[in-house]
């Protein structure tokens, strides 16, 4: 039965476009309207009709032995028909392209048929014939229409492929090869109204390779989301696939319609990589966007990993809004939260936040379940590394302290003994942490003297920071201390004061600590170091005691008594024992009387009471000694060198009468 041709002149206006309209059985031209009914004829080729639509059909459904079968039948009653025709080339494509639903045909055999087939059929030009058009009009099938148009799609025959998709209606297209075939023509050439006509055809689409076309092939936009979504919707994707979004979501679409797919596939109960998510999509999204994901998410129960990803994604975000979106939704979920110190830490070094905005998180942040351990953790940790302006790091640690019971010790001990970051402030911070209510300072007995040893403060600070610490009850080792004393720092009222409160809170001073500084620094002494480290239990060396008579220059009203009292406390007399001198270039070895008469700088009324001292506790003044290794009377090497000694030298012997027995040797 023949209908009239669709490329027929229009009898009103000449015009060969015409547009079937099927409710009406009617074709209608597109310049000017005019309809022509479709007429039919007998033609005498109504069964080979047939069997060219089961070819079809049978091709569409890649039933190919079947379809292969169907395709002889028609050979054998007209080999050359317009309809036979169709139907080969729509077998030999499609088993071409797909051997393994027809194994037995060689693709390269069929395509040459194909091609031999597709020249007899357009022989006469590219207009359909009125046979070719009767042929598509007779198959009155969405299936065959439809399969038919991809097929001349891929031959490149566009008049053929966009006359039967007029003819074709998506929802009636029952073969899932073919709705596969009709999405991805519809992606590619971007024709979304068909392309959701498909789509809506759920029963009769691979729901799961639609949807992977879909991600693949739709350019990016709002329509690329629906569609996804309104897949998604259907229900047919299950646990499994999300590999197939989770792949998507790693590509280069904009965050937009990552999201609304995102959000689709969540909403269809498929559980996707959180940290993806947050990478992905939840980073860059808008707020409202990101309130809607973390919504989402919480729809389930998160796994406590997840809950440490979304912890860590909160603290970097660029603005403390973003920041409390995270936080409040986790709060609502109603779900267990716990947070470790690593975390609240990367809480406090978000610089993005002003401080006024990280007290707030901090409040927040407080309200979960979080161990007073954590929080001592974070507080010791910004303590001692946060790098900020000292009002913003003292409001930060006050708020971090508050309603501490301490911090760790370790991070105490590290923050005086090595942090330079509050200056001047140090010295509170350390009063206050001190005076937590679990800071044990049994724990720090000791710190006061490493930091006097080897604290890096500028010397400002540090005196201050050690009159804390000990002001705090802390104390500094005796060992410590005497070095203190004796080394080059500070001057001596700073060295007496700082002792003078070391003592004060407990620091024991060493018995021998005079006699270590006698020896040490006797050409720095100070009469008041002397003082403050003398006492009754003083234990003194001899070589102490010669450096005091011989070196240090002390009061000339106390000297003498000082030196008989040091003496008293080695067991021997005054100006006894042998020490070892250079005096007018010359190596002696004497008695520690005659080392003081040969080279004292003390003035004559100190050194006349030194040696009257001297004397009275028993001390020969002119006992033999030796000069250059060699044994001389004491008398005799100051008389024989008068003009070279001192003045003082020279009225201590005279006074003494060293040199009246001169004459006789």
């Amino acid at each position: 039965m023949a209908v009239t041709n669709y490329s027929k002149r229009c009898t009103s206006c000449g015009g060969n476009k015409w547009e079937y309209l099927k409710d009406l059985k009617m074709w209608q031209c597109r310049y000017c309207g005019s309809q022509v009914e479709r007429q039919e004829q007998y033609d005498g080729l109504y069964t080979i009709k047939n069997v060219v639509r089961q070819v079809i059909l049978d091709s569409a459904y890649r039933r190919m032995d079947q379809a292969d079968r169907n395709l002889s039948e028609c050979q054998k009653i007209n080999a050359q028909y317009a309809g036979t025709l169709i139907a080969g080339i729509c077998f030999r494509l499609i088993a071409a392209v797909s051997p393994e639903a027809c194994p037995g045909h060689d693709p390269k055999s069929l395509l040459g048929q194909l091609k031999r087939d597709y020249q007899v059929l357009t022989a006469e030009g590219r207009d359909m014939s009125d046979d070719e058009t009767a042929v598509y009009e007779f198959l009155d099938s969405s299936d065959a229409w439809a399969v038919l148009a991809m097929v001349f799609d891929t031959l490149g025959d566009a008049q053929r492929r966009d006359y039967l998709l007029t003819l074709t209606e998506p929802a009636q297209v029952f073969s899932k090869e073919t709705n596969k075939s009709l999405l991805r023509f519809a992606l590619k050439n971007d024709r979304m109204e068909l392309a959701e006509k498909v789509l809506s055809n759920h029963d009769n689409v691979d729901i799961r390779d639609a949807f992977r076309t879909v991600l693949e092939s739709c350019p990016d936009g709002a329509q690329k989301g629906n569609l996804a979504a309104g897949l998604l919707q259907s229900g047919a994707l299950k646990a499994g696939d999300e590999e197939i979004l989770e792949e998507y979501l790693s590509g280069s679409d904009c965050v937009e319609t990552k999201a609304a797919i995102a959000l689709a596939g969540c909403r269809a109960g498929l559980s996707l990589q959180l940290e993806l998510l947050l990478r992905e999509v939840m980073g860059n999204a808008e707020m409202p966007v990101l309130q809607e994901m973390l919504e989402t998410l919480f729809v389930r129960r998160l796994y406590d990993g997840e809950i440490e990803q979304l912890l860590s994604f909160a603290a970097v975000q660029k603005t403390a809004d973003r920041c409390m979106v995270v936080l409040e939704a986790m709060s609502n979920s109603g779900q267990f939260i716990a947070l470790n110190p690593r975390q609240a830490q990367e809480f406090m070094n978000n610089t993005s936040f002003t401080p006024a905005e990280r007290l707030l998180i901090l409040g927040h942040l407080k309200n979960y379940s979080v161990a007073d351990r954590t929080w001592e953790n974070v507080a010791g940790e910004y303590l001692c590394q946060a790098r900020e302006p000292a009002d913003v790091r003292k409001a930060l640690l006050d708020g971090l302290c508050d309603g501490l019971n301490s911090i760790p010790a370790r991070d105490f001990e590290r923050y005086v003994m090595e942090c330079q970051l509050d200056g001047e402030e140090k010295t509170s911070r350390i009063k206050a942490l001190l005076e937590l209510p679990g800071m044990n300072t049994g724990f720090f007995r000791e710190l006061p003297g490493k930091y006097l040893q080897s604290g890096r403060d500028p010397e400002n600070i540090k005196a201050a920071v050690l009159h804390q610490l000990l002001e705090s009850g802390l104390v500094i080792d005796g060992t410590v201390l005497v070095n203190y004393v004796c080394s080059a720092n500070d001057t001596p009222d700073e060295k007496v004061e700082l002792v003078q409160l070391a003592v004060r809170n407990g620091t024991t001073i060493r018995s021998d600590a005079l006699s270590i500084y006698l020896e040490k620094c006797s050409n720095q002494f100070a009469p008041e170091l002397f003082a403050l480290l003398y006492s009754d239990s003083s234990k003194v060396t001899a070589k102490a005691l010669e450096n005091y008579v011989l070196r240090c220059k002390d009061s000339p009203s106390v000297k003498a008594k000082n030196a008989y009292a040091l003496a008293s406390h080695t067991g021997m007399r005054l100006g006894s024992g042998t020490c070892r001198i250079q005096h007018l270039g010359n190596g002696i070895s004497c008695s520690l009387a005659q080392a003081y008469i040969l080279t004292t700088t003390d003035d004559i009324s100190a050194a006349s009471q030194m040696v009257q001292t001297m004397v009275q506790s028993g001390v020969k003044l002119g006992a033999e000694i030796e000069v250059g290794g060699k044994g001389k009377r004491f008398n005799k090497y100051v008389a024989e060198n008068r003009e070279r000694l001192s003045k003082v030298t020279e009225q201590l012997c005279e006074d003494n009468k060293l040199f009246s027995f001169s004459l006789f040797f």
